[in-house]
């Protein structure tokens, strides 16, 4: 739509480098920021090359068309210690611990605690079905942990959903948090926290990243890579060594 609105319905056989560079420096101009920018380009080249592939004939190859797409998004990686989880935990109403309970120790993105049922726990394999949105009506089976399986086994319902409302949630978390001492956090802040803890415990990049539907390790090493590193220090400490 941005690529209509701005260079109008021209062919395809027309387009060239300066076309995309106007297109650039408007997006720039109306205040969007450069990471939206790559996306819309990546989307745009994907649509030149398909032209491509059907036979339209491109004046130039994409290569000369498009700059170089480089990414510059630098991830958050604020995260809670267990110990901070649980001062926060402890200030919260019984149905927001639970709603931290679960984000936390499941990793699950807000759509998909929002799905979460009672009827999507298999209580004998000790797992929950996450639906996922990414990519779009997929789902994984995440082993619950006993923290999180213990609380569950005492509140087990028949059916119907798993979490209340989210509604009104950051501010009551922004509330316990303050009283905790604990610096403001986000439902991704928890997803973080879950990845944070494995690695800790020295679980391997590519099983977090299964953990977290991501389905490479590529994004859990870019936010997590220095925590890996740190149980790799360990591990190696671990290697025998003659006695001096």
């Amino acid at each position: 739509g941005h690529v209509v609105r701005l260079l109008g319905r021209l062919p395809v056989g027309e387009l060239c480098r300066a076309h995309i560079e106007q297109y650039i420096a408007q997006r720039a101009a109306e205040g969007v920021g450069a990471e939206t920018r790559r996306k819309e380009l990546i989307l745009f080249r994907a649509a030149v090359r398909c032209a491509r592939e059907l036979g339209v004939d491109a004046r130039e190859p994409e290569g000369i068309l498009f700059p170089r797409l480089k990414s510059t998004y630098v991830p958050r990686d604020r995260w809670l210690t267990f110990e901070a989880y649980q001062l926060v935990f402890s200030h919260l109403p019984a149905h927001r611990q639970l709603q931290l309970l679960v984000a936390c120790f499941t990793g699950a993105r807000r759509s998909e605690l929002l799905r979460m049922r009672w009827e999507h726990i298999d209580w004998q394999r000790s797992e929950i079905v996450v639906h996922q949105t990414k990519p779009a009506r997929s789902f994984r089976r995440l082993p619950l942990p006993a923290e999180l399986k213990e609380v569950l086994e005492q509140l087990r319902q028949p059916g119907g959903k798993l979490l209340a409302s989210f509604n009104n949630f950051y501010r009551e978390l922004d509330r316990a948090a303050s009283k905790a001492g604990v610096p403001h956090f986000s439902l991704n802040d928890c997803r973080r926290t879950f990845a944070s803890w494995m690695l800790q415990g020295g679980v391997p990049l590519y099983d977090v990243s299964k953990l977290l539907g991501h389905r490479s390790i590529a994004m859990v090493q870019k936010v997590y890579g220095h925590l890996s590193d740190d149980s790799l220090h360990r591990a190696v400490e671990k290697l025998p060594r003659s006695k001096p």
